[in-house]
């Protein structure tokens, strides 16, 4: 119900974006976890002898398993975050709101927004923002240098 509300009178919309280098990235780190498990299960099926593998195989099998999962849950959440984006949505009552999978997580007075900046470090990038109030520093992570522009010539409008 809220997120109708807000898409009924928003002015801007922003949406988070996967950039390669971190899709590639994380498809590594993930490829580490994964060839071990895969060569714990080929080295079970192929070198083990038939009767260690009957007191040893189902945890062989088990223990590559759970390897090549842990490998892909990182590349899984990054594709589920590329296909439902985050998004910062700006109203016509002066407010920003942070949308994750559509529900609101944070709402913002336009007038508590001090500054705006794209942060990069490596892998990481999004849009940090200093507030005026309790001097606090908000990170909405990736989000793109072009979306950081957007807002900022939205916000000096």
């Amino acid at each position: 119900m809220l997120t109708y509300q807000i898409m009924k009178k928003e002015t801007l919309r922003l949406y988070s974006c996967i950039i390669p280098s971190l899709k590639r990235w994380k498809l590594f780190i993930s490829m580490l976890w994964m060839i071990p498990g895969l060569a714990l299960i080929l080295y079970g099926g192929i070198k083990m002898p038939v009767e260690e593998l009957k007191s040893w195989g189902i945890f062989i099998w088990i223990a590559g398993i759970t390897l090549i999962a842990i490998g892909l849950i990182p590349y899984k959440k990054l594709i589920s975050l590329e296909n439902n984006p985050h998004a910062l949505v700006i109203c016509a009552e002066n407010a920003l709101y942070f949308l994750v999978k559509d529900k609101q997580k944070m709402k913002i007075k336009l007038t508590e927004i001090e500054k705006v900046e794209f942060f990069k470090a490596s892998r990481r990038y999004g849009i940090f923002m200093k507030l005026k109030t309790e001097e606090k520093n908000i990170f909405f992570p990736l989000f793109t240098e072009r979306a950081c522009k957007t807002l900022k010539t939205y916000l000096d409008s």
